[in-house]
């Protein structure tokens, strides 16, 4: 999984660049988890627990992205929105299930996340 972080120099807010499979990801790390301390704590708890099992599961319904862990897969979806036309409700429809969702390992995901963690507390 390639990936990469910047920081934007106007706002100071770290921007996350995902290979296409795992774009949601970085949405998420930069719309969901950056300005949520609250929920940073709570995923580096359940994840530090270290006793990842098919029986324990985490999940967070975001805004506009929701993720679930599950064992030891990780998986990340767009949330269902009411849409203010037929045309946003069509051009929504056309995206490709890759950009609505996303999938990987559990040790992939927190690699990623202690990297993204480690690039903003350096900012």
């Amino acid at each position: 999984m390639d990936y990469e972080f910047r920081q934007d120099p106007s706002t100071g807010k770290v921007i996350s660049r995902f290979s296409m499979e795992q774009a949601l990801l970085g949405n998420w790390f930069d719309d969901e988890l950056h300005d949520s301390p609250k929920l940073q704590l709570a995923l580096r708890q359940f994840l530090s627990d270290g006793s990842l099992t098919e029986l324990k599961q985490w999940q967070a319904i975001g805004r506009e992205i929701s993720i679930v862990i599950d064992g030891g897969e990780v998986s990340l979806w767009l949330n269902v929105k009411d849409h203010e036309s037929d045309a946003e409700l069509e051009l929504g429809m056309q995206m490709e299930d890759a950009q609505a969702s996303a999938s990987l390992g559990v040790e992939d995901f927190e690699q990623a996340l202690s990297a993204w963690l480690d690039f903003k507390r350096g900012y």
